[in-house]
């Protein structure tokens, strides 16, 4: 089968030099009736949602799945997104980590570039089979291109 013929979907990329700090790739997000910037980082364990952004479009029904997570001394939760679309495709519903992106926020400030609603982690950019083409500047997303590996059983111990 050929690549094409998987394709579900292609969205442009927005590429951010920032010197010697290197390339911020992101992309634009729908959810709850507003646009969400979101950094691509595919070596992210988790995705995450800027606190400033979070707040404003939770809902009384938004409960946190786990309260704090990782270190106790930042304000963090985890907590389900469901229905986030990007280029049309509908994001499985996930458990995104909601933290204060301060740091990076005032790094795009001082570049004079609007700060990020979050980022989109590896575990999505893994289950949505998205792949960035940095050639044409897009995150391509695929049917699922592959096929469970057959695993076949190995004996250490037979002689």
């Amino acid at each position: 089968m050929k690549t094409q013929t998987r394709l579900r979907a292609e969205v442009d990329l927005e590429m951010i030099r920032f010197g010697s700090l290197g390339l911020h790739i992101l992309v634009v997000a729908n959810w709850r009736s507003r646009k969400w910037r979101l950094i691509v980082d595919s070596g992210a364990t988790h995705s995450i949602l800027a606190e400033n952004a979070w707040l404003p479009a939770a809902r009384p029904a938004d409960e946190p799945v786990h309260g704090i997570v990782g270190n106790p001394s930042l304000n963090t939760g985890l907590f389900r997104v469901s229905g986030m679309k990007i280029g049309g495709v509908i994001l499985p519903s996930a458990d995104w980590i909601m933290m204060d992106l301060g740091a990076v926020n005032q790094v795009y400030r001082e570049a004079g570039y609007e700060p990020p609603d979050g980022l989109l982690g590896g575990d999505l950019l893994k289950k949505i089979h998205a792949v960035l083409n940095y050639g044409s500047s897009t995150l391509r997303f695929y049917r699922n291109p592959y096929s469970p590996a057959k695993r076949i059983p190995v004996n250490l111990l037979a002689r």
